[in-house]
């Protein structure tokens, strides 16, 4: 099974933890996912706060596509972003696509420059983010992006406004993001 995002890539899965197996990932997972990897796959919070906070700094969004469509009779956004750190590490890349039809962008400053959790905390919008899949795969385009070769892991996560899916959301995480989590110890 493969996902396909920016440019036609291929993020081919080895194995996907869907939705209703998600809660139950901490019990399990101690013998094959490091403590890291489960603060950050399965934390529905704001990852930038985590990331900033795990690296004492701002990260940076690089945006690499941004585009909009209409389907369905609704229109929708497409982003995809590279977050980095103060060295330019890529750490994170992210794919989301936003439904317009349910909050009005100028209305409430979202920013495309800066990290989706970022933008709604500041405009004081009331969102909740559920993580709908964790899974772990190699794409040859992301190991060469993240200067890294092997499975790398990602998920897929729904932001919701008024009971409504309003961003999807696919993150793909490099190995690296670990390095965070012993900085400070």
């Amino acid at each position: 099974m493969h996902s396909h995002f920016i440019t036609f890539n291929k993020f081919h899965k080895i194995t996907i933890s869907p939705r209703k197996h998600i809660h139950h990932l901490s019990e399990k997972t101690n013998t094959f996912m490091p403590v890291g990897w489960q603060i950050i796959l399965i934390n529905e919070g704001s990852l930038t706060s985590t990331l900033n906070m795990l690296e004492n700094e701002e990260m940076k969004i690089n945006v690499v596509q941004k585009k909009y469509r209409v389907s369905n009779k609704k229109e929708k956004k497409v982003r995809a972003i590279w977050m980095e750190n103060s060295i330019y590490s890529k750490l994170m890349f992210a794919k989301s696509l936003w439904t317009l039809t349910y909050v009005n962008e100028n209305e409430y400053q979202l920013e495309l420059k800066k990290p989706l959790g970022t933008s709604f905390i500041q405009s004081e919008i009331d969102i909740y983010k559920s993580v709908c899949e964790i899974y772990y795969g190699y794409c040859k385009y992301l190991e060469k992006k993240m200067n890294y070769k092997g499975p790398i892991w990602g998920r897929k996560c729904i932001i919701h406004y008024e009971n409504k899916n309003l961003i999807t959301i696919q993150e793909f995480f490099s190995p690296g993001i670990l390095n965070a989590f012993h900085k400070n110890s």
